[in-house]
C-alpha cells in the first residue's frame, strides 16, 4: 500500500529504537581476566572444543541446520510468486507462518523452565522441522502450508534454543564466551546453503529443493538420534 521503501525505512526506525533501548540496560560489570588477542582467544576455544566431543556435536548440529533450514526462507519469494502467485502481500501472509510458530514454542520452552532431556529436545525438533520441511514442499494448498510452516517455525525455534542452551551449560566458564562466539560465527555461513540452493531452485524449481533439504536434515537428525547417545543424553 505504501511501497517497499517505506516498509524498509520502518524496519530501520525499528532497530534504531532496539540499539537505543540496549543502551539502557544495567552494565554487569567487566571481567577481571588478563587482556588477551583475538587469535589467542580463537586458537585457545578451538583447542578446548578438541577435548569435548560433545560440544563438537552439537556445533555441528548448528552448522547442518545452517546450511540445510535456512535457506528456505531465502526462497520463498519465488515460491510464493512461482508456486501461489502471490504477491507481497500474500508473500507477507506466508512468511507470518514460521513467525507464529517460533512465538508459541518460544512462550513454551520459556515455562517448561530448567527440564531435563535437552538433548533429546534438540535432535526430536531437528526431526520435526526436517518433515516440515518436506510437508510444505509438497504442500498442495494454503492451510497445509501454512501449518507445515508453522512447524518449520516452532521446531525451529526449539532446536536454536535447546542447541544454545546445551552449549552454554555443558561449557566451562572461562571458555563459554570463545565456544558461543564461535557458535555465532556458523550463522555468517548461512550463503554457502543458500547460493547452491537459490542456483538449484532455478533449475529444479523451488519444492524439490526445499523437500530435498528437508530430507537431508531429518536423516541427519536421525541418525544422531538413533545412534549418537552423546548427544541424546546431553542435559
Amino acid at each position: 500500500r505504501f511501497g517497499i521503501a517505506t516498509v524498509y525505512y520502518l524496519m530501520a526506525a525499528l532497530y534504531l529504537w532496539t540499539i537505543f533501548s540496549l543502551t539502557k540496560l544495567p552494565s554487569t560489570g567487566r571481567s577481571r581476566h588478563k587482556t588477551t588477542s583475538v587469535w589467542s582467544d580463537l586458537r585457545g576455544g578451538l583447542a578446548y572444543l578438541r577435548l569435548r566431543p560433545s560440544l563438537i556435536a552439537l556445533l555441528g548440529l548448528a552448522l547442518v541446520r545452517v546450511l540445510l533450514a535456512m535457506s528456505y526462507r531465502t526462497l520463498m519469494p519465488k515460491f510464493a510468486k512461482d508456486e501461489l502467485g502471490f504477491g507481497a502481500s500474500g508473500l507477507g501472509l506466508i512468511m507470518a507462518a514460521p513467525a507464529i510458530g517460533s512465538l508459541v514454542s518460544s512462550l513454551i520452552v520459556a515455562s517448561l523452565k530448567d527440564f531435563r532431556g535437552k538433548g533429546k529436545l534438540l535432535l526430536g525438533a531437528g526431526v520435526a522441522m526436517g518433515i516440515s520441511l518436506i510437508l510444505f514442499a509438497s504442500g498442495r494448498n494454503l492451510f497445509q502450508i501454512l501449518i507445515s510452516l508453522g512447524i518449520v517455525g516452532a521446531a525451529g525455534n526449539m532446536c536454536m534454543v535447546a542447541n544454545q542452551t546445551l552449549l552454554q551449560v555443558n561449557c566451562e566458564d572461562q571458555f563459554r564466551g570463545r565456544v558461543m562466539s564461535i557458535y555465532m560465527m556458523m550463522w555468517g555461513l548461512t550463503p554457502l546453503g543458500t547460493i547452491p540452493a537459490g542456483a538449484l531452485a532455478d533449475r529444479l524449481g523451488v519444492p524439490p529443493v526445499i523437500g530435498l533439504q528437508g530430507g537431508l536434515l531429518t536423516m541427519t537428525f536421525m541418525a544422531i538420534l538413533l545412534f549418537g547417545p552423546r548427544v541424546r543424553k546431553l542435559e
